[in-house]
């Protein structure tokens, strides 16, 4: 029997503080684990203000999708200011969640109720009070129309009870306990309710997956670096790259290897090469400002023949006053951005597991041709997430590169002509390689 499509794009908004995010996440794990695929971006203020507009749009597949959808088949409203302006992005058919019993009178125009659009159908519950009823306090109103949505739409609630247990596990039993409280209050609100709407959630794919991982695409990038063996990265923040720095921040010195944040740009470049040179997996992250300071160096890498790998994360430019727009405008600097005939080899993955697998496969890729690789993503692929499945193997080659091996009186030439256009390679120190009777 075939497997029915499953398509659905929900957006929940709200204020800094309503628990907007935390709500996106629980519902992108739940459904990830109960085997759908997920894409999801979030969008929130600058946390220094503590304040302002949060939206997490989630859409949920039965099939690998690339994008966001331009209209959202469910909105969810846990703070009316924000929520209205975004009512007219809810298709035809779709449905708005709102609470319906405000603790104080609202000015006409003030209550989502009078935005929604014709073809467009209401649901609105009592959020706060059932919140109340459920905990003894209004604090859990996200999981409540949570449990409202999972109820309303046949979605798979012990999933969702296990992400916010998950969630929440460093808060104590007592929170959790309260949070799986309103959601399974929420759940049972939406028992009472009637669908109008022609939203449908159906089965999901057979899991053939050993793992099912929620990740961005720059967290992807991190895990695709140490599954193929990185031993050093050098960096200089810079939004939207400036994440990877920090996931490997983490893991490096894990694994006894080496991570150091640089004065700026060109000495990340610098350090990247010269680790190369030496014989490391090396790597350095950065977008259009800072690729374009690595320009001189990458040259070199190429002219040298050095492997290295460079992940560029497109913003708007070229001024550096918009690290908050995603853009798509360095490629022709990624691939022809140096002086003379400097050929590039550049890889642009479209999806988060892209991400990943081009991560890993550069530095075989940089070893195997003994030439600088750059990885190209922008902001939107950088920050969104998606679900990921992991199979057994990763499969990359961790020792890709062409080594010299000295035969008894053979000279060694850095730069051979050979017959498959690669030169033997030796790393500083090896016996045999370069050294005064080589030269």
């Amino acid at each position: 029997m075939a497997i029915k499509e499953t398509d659905i794009q929900i957006a929940i908004c709200g204020s800094a503080g309503d628990g907007t995010i935390a709500a996106g996440s629980i519902l992108k794990h739940a459904m990830a684990n109960a085997g759908y695929r997920v894409i999801a971006f979030d969008t929130y203020p600058a946390e220094i203000r503590g304040f302002g507009k949060c939206i997490a749009r989630v859409r949920i597949t039965s099939e690998p999708v690339y994008s966001l959808k331009a209209k959202s088949d469910v909105l969810i409203s846990l703070n009316d200011s924000h929520a209205i302006p975004h009512v007219g992005e809810v298709r035809n058919f779709g449905a708005v969640i709102y609470e319906s019993a405000p603790i104080t009178a609202l000015a006409e125009g003030e209550h989502i109720s009078g935005h929604i659009r014709p073809g467009q159908l209401p649901y609105g519950i009592a959020v706060r009070a059932i919140s109340e009823r459920a905990t003894g306090a209004n604090r859990s109103r996200n999981l409540v129309v949570l449990g409202f949505l999972a109820g309303h739409y046949k979605m798979p609630c012990e999933f969702f009870r296990d992400a916010i247990a998950s969630k929440l596990g460093t808060k104590g039993n007592n929170v959790i306990q309260n949070s799986v409280a309103a959601f399974d209050a929420g759940v049972e609100e939406a028992r009472g309710s009637y669908r109008f709407d022609q939203v449908k959630l159906n089965d999901p794919p057979p899991r053939t997956a050993r793992e099912v991982a929620i990740l961005t695409g720059n967290e992807a990038v991190v895990r695709g670096c140490l599954d193929a063996g990185i031993d050093a990265y050098f960096g200089y923040p810079i939004t939207p790259a400036t994440t990877i720095m920090e996931g490997l921040a983490k893991e490096l010195p894990k694994r006894g290897k080496r991570m150091l944040q640089t004065e700026d740009e060109i000495a990340a470049i610098s350090a990247t090469i010269g680790a190369g040179y030496a014989g490391a997996r090396a790597a350095t992250a950065t977008s259009g400002p800072g690729l374009a300071l690595m320009a001189e160096m990458l040259g070199l890498g190429v002219m040298a023949e050095v492997p290295a790998v460079i992940i560029v994360s497109q913003r708007g430019g070229p001024s550096t006053g918009m690290p908050t727009k995603t853009e798509q405008s360095d490629l022709n600097m990624a691939v022809f951005g140096g002086a003379g005939d400097a050929q590039r080899i550049v890889l642009a993955p479209t999806s988060v597991e892209g991400c990943y697998y081009c991560a890993g496969k550069a530095f075989e890729i940089a070893e195997t041709y003994q030439t600088p690789v750059i990885v190209l993503l922008d902001l939107y692929l950088s920050n969104r997430f998606e679900s990921v499945m992991f199979s057994e193997e990763r499969g990359f080659n961790l020792n890709a590169g062409k080594r010299f091996q000295k035969p008894g009186g053979k000279r060694y030439r850095r730069f051979e002509i050979t017959s498959t256009g690669i030169s033997p390679r030796a790393i500083p120190g090896q016996p045999g390689g370069i050294d005064g009777d080589s030269l």
